[in-house]
């Protein structure tokens, strides 16, 4: 099924378990915890920091995702359990972005680089689950740039970017 259905049938009862890839505290993740108590799952730490592991996190579109068990429980609230070996919930996140023509105008590109930036913190505060999103980091760690992915920012964004005092990596630039 979609994933736009798994909270519908976890609710509905033809499901017990999902896997997709969610928001903390996203729409996906509040509608299936409308079924009642549930619990989210961790991968565990081995098979996370694995070669292969790795290899299927960091694919082209993805990165390997974690943050504190204590930080994910705050934003599921009381009726959720999460479940991991230890102290930090790992999982896969899917990247994206905005993408542009490479002869789109440089000051263009540089403005709505400029606006995206100027208003990231705005976001974050009308929707919680923005905070788990990534967008600003630059890292390619995080943000799966300079691996398998060969997508480069136009020159115009890497502009707005360093001009906010962020590194851009050079793997990343046009």
């Amino acid at each position: 099924m979609s994933w736009n259905q798994a909270a519908s049938a976890i609710i509905d009862g033809p499901a017990d378990v999902a896997v997709i890839p969610a928001m903390f505290p996203g729409p996906r993740v509040t509608r299936a915890g409308a079924a009642g108590a549930m619990s989210i799952y961790s991968l565990p730490k081995g098979i996370f920091e694995s070669e292969a592991g790795q290899k299927l996190l960091n694919k082209p579109g993805s990165t390997a995702f974690s943050m504190p068990v204590a930080e994910l429980q705050a934003s599921l609230g009381d009726g959720w359990t999460v479940v991991s070996e230890d102290d930090t919930f790992r999982a896969m996140s899917v990247v994206g972005g905005d993408f542009v023509n490479k002869s789109m105008d440089e000051e263009v590109a540089c403005q709505l680089t400029k606006a995206h930036i100027e208003n990231l913190e705005g976001h974050k505060a009308l929707a919680p689950f923005m905070g788990s999103l990534n967008f600003g980091v630059l890292d390619p760690a995080i943000s799966g740039l300079c691996g398998p992915n060969p997508v480069r920012f136009h020159a115009g964004a890497v502009r707005a970017w360093e001009e906010a005092g962020h590194a851009v990596p050079d793997c990343a630039k046009p």
